[in-house]
């Protein structure tokens, strides 16, 4: 199942350079880019001396079946094995270029990356979108594990640096997984299917159980205090306590909607890698109904928005929100102010005393007729 399932077409599933992966392989407007492929495969061979193009070829074979496993609805009788593997390798070597900044450590030095070419330009910030945060648009992390053992790549020369690629499913997963940090994971339980919530799955999962918590606990409080996390920028580092809400800064840009819309459709299809991104959303969502509520967590020091209007930022919230967590309403207007708190009781103690008062004046009278 691939992302028009859930998004149908628009502007955030398609890449506008270079295509990653079999879904967009082919297409005219990316065929440019496939020329710096060819170079970043010599980038890698020329830091791996005494291997060939065939020792990577038949390293990634081995796992043939198990990267064919990744993509759902492809037609293998369009990507014969070894096209197939062609294209892991390749795109893998281009990956491997970018991040890694290969065309530092090469000796002797080959042609500039693309990286380096487009660095400080509009072209860089539209390549690092189509790499890292378009859902069809990826390779397994599999193959960049396959292409550092196999060439013994230099560009982690310190082993404990390097990222185990594997340990996600690709880079938008790798991306969110550290745009989340490593407490929405504890304790996660997984599960097999989505439910009937758009967005949320059938699982236990601790993300939900967090956020949910979070939104009561802080709906129910009276004159809630937001204050910024000075420590951390991981989302899931969010807390509720003695009446104050703590939350990571959260920086919107041109990049964020896309991202973020790719990364909700990708725990809609995967609910067994958890729904923290989705969750972390709705909770936004009940905080941030309107442009005057950016203004404010922007004040605090925890929203910084580089949209050019609040009224953009909103939007991003509101249409990304699962309404039902909680009421933003009550923390808006009600929980700010401890004497709209006594209003507010006063009130609905009004209303139940008169409910009484009825109960009781209507009550005898059908048992006096009724008798």
């Amino acid at each position: 199942m691939i992302l028009s399932n859930f998004w149908g077409k628009g502007i955030h599933r398609e890449p506008h350079m270079v295509a990653i992966g079999p879904y967009h392989h082919g297409r005219p407007h990316l065929e440019p880019m496939e020329d710096h492929k060819r170079k970043a495969l010599f980038r890698v061979l020329s830091l791996s001396p005494g291997l060939e193009i065939s020792n990577f070829v038949e390293a990634l074979e081995q796992r043939e079946q198990e990267l064919l496993d990744h993509y759902d609805e492809l037609d293998t009788r369009n990507w014969p094995s070894d096209s197939f593997i062609k294209m892991m390798l390749l795109d893998g070597c281009f990956l491997l270029d970018f991040l890694c900044e290969l065309d530092t450590v090469v000796e002797p030095p080959l042609d500039q990356s693309i990286r380096k070419q487009l660095l400080n330009t509009y072209g860089h910030a539209v390549l690092i979108r189509d790499i890292l945060y378009l859902l069809e648009n990826q390779i397994p992390g599999l193959v960049l594990d396959v292409l550092i053992d196999v060439g013994d790549c230099e560009c982690f020369p310190d082993s404990s640096e390097r990222p185990l690629f594997s340990e996600a499913l690709h880079l938008l997963d790798l991306g969110r997984r550290s745009l989340l940090g490593p407490k929405a994971f504890i304790d996660s339980k997984p599960c097999d299917s989505p439910s009937n919530v758009p967005g949320f799955s059938t699982c236990d999962a601790p993300q939900e159980r967090k956020v949910c918590a979070i939104c009561e606990e802080a709906s129910c409080g009276a004159g809630v205090i937001f204050k910024k996390l000075e420590d951390s920028t991981d989302l899931f580092d969010l807390s509720f306590s003695g009446g104050v809400l703590s939350l990571p800064e959260l920086v919107l840009d041109e990049t964020s909607e896309g991202m973020l819309t790719n990364m909700v459709a990708f725990e809609r299809m995967y609910p067994q890698s958890g729904t923290g991104v989705t969750s972390f959303l709705s909770f936004m969502d009940a905080l941030i109904d309107t442009a005057e509520d950016v203004s404010f967590l922007g004040k605090e020091g925890i929203l910084k928005n580089s949209l050019g209007s609040d009224e953009a930022a909103a939007k991003i919230f509101n249409k990304f929100g699962i309404h039902g967590m909680c009421d933003p309403s009550i923390r808006q207007t009600y929980f700010t102010n401890p004497w709209t708190i006594l209003s507010l009781i006063g009130a609905l103690l009004l209303i139940f005393l008169t409910i009484v008062q009825t109960a009781y004046t209507v009550v005898p009278y059908y048992q006096k007729n009724g008798a």
